[in-house]
């Protein structure tokens, strides 16, 4: 039997069923090997495995290194925003250490194969010149995330509350959209859950300054079924992105069956194509507008819920990341 490790460089093991990726391609991993060694740290990668597995390309130096002396094959997920160059608003790449830096290049140039988890990140992957990149795209579990009947109340979000995703999913563009909507729907609630960071408090001075504290929570960090919980209570997701690798939790809106607006930028149309409502993220007025409109429109909600099921199940199910992830490691290996 093949023996797997599989690595992902975070705080917190928890967080490896939290974040779906991981617990996804780990699952994936553990139906070729069911004793896959996990680590999240350099001491904790087994020196015995047959094929590396590892998340997000700078914390993979570390598996690489062991990879390579051991003459064995790695598979590297470039998934975030560290390999961006080409997009102003992100920092990505440019904001790296002269040390982070040559660890990304090392490792891009080194693996036996990068995984992009979409076309765009694909082409910020070959802007380093490398061309032994594929993309896979992330898989939902459509048979978890699906349609349910229940009900629908908030206006849902989620996002990472510290200053680079606040900035990158425009949180504060859901925020003063708020009281342009609660002026027609004033008793409607907005949900902006997530890990609260170094941006929270802005944003709580945000919403007093606003006078909208009655009409959104923000609950925290939420486990997965949490999320799920809160999907269900949605009448619309909202993310107003500037930049998303893929775009999960607005693909885990779709499956649901809920209408997601969001902006056409970066990867997103990738996911979204003609299943959502685009916005400018940095316009509240037209957000809160098309907020109206989906409140106000119950069959506009429910076509839109339906297309973007149908095209989760279509393109980005669990099962097709899991037959090419499959696929890939029988080439690798």
């Amino acid at each position: 039997m093949l023996k797997i490790s599989f690595f992902a460089k975070v705080p917190d093991k928890k967080l490896l069923e939290i974040m779906q990726w991981y617990a996804n391609d780990i699952a994936i991993l553990k139906s070729i090997d069911s004793n896959i060694n996990i680590a999240t740290t350099f001491k904790e990668i087994s020196i015995r495995s047959d094929l590396y597995f590892s998340w997000f390309v700078t914390g993979s130096i570390f598996p690489l290194v062991i990879a390579k002396l051991r003459r064995k094959p790695i598979i590297v997920v470039a998934g975030g925003s560290e390999v961006v160059q080409t997009v102003p608003m992100i920092s990505g790449y440019h904001a790296k250490s002269v040390l982070e830096k040559m660890a990304i290049q090392f490792v891009l140039k080194h693996a036996d194969r990068i995984v992009t988890v979409s076309e765009e990140l694909k082409k910020e992957v070959r802007f380093f010149g490398i061309d032994h990149c594929e993309t896979i795209y992330h898989g939902i579990r459509t048979d978890i995330f699906k349609p349910e009947k229940s009900d629908k109340k908030i206006i849902f979000t989620i996002s990472h509350l510290d200053k680079f995703n606040v900035e990158r999913k425009r949180i504060k563009t859901i925020i003063r959209a708020i009281p342009l909507v609660i002026h027609d729907f004033p008793n409607q609630q907005f949900v902006i859950a997530g890990v609260r960071g170094d941006a929270f408090q802005e944003l709580q001075e945000l919403v007093i300054e606003l006078k909208v504290e009655r009409n959104i929570q923000f609950p925290g960090r939420i486990s997965n079924q949490d999320k799920l919980d809160y999907f269900r209570k949605s009448k619309i997701y909202v993310q107003p992105t500037i930049h998303e690798a893929f775009g999960v939790a607005i693909a885990e809106a779709m499956s649901c069956g809920i209408p997601v607006i969001t902006s056409k930028n970066t990867a997103v149309p990738e996911v979204v194509a003609d299943c959502g409502i685009y916005i400018d993220p940095d316009d509240p007025i037209e957000l809160a507008k098309q907020i109206k409109l989906l409140l106000s429109e119950t069959q506009l909600r429910n076509t839109l819920g339906e297309k973007g099921r149908l095209r989760i199940v279509s393109h980005f199910s669990f099962e097709k990341r899991k037959a090419k992830i499959t696929s890939l490691i029988q080439q690798v290996s």
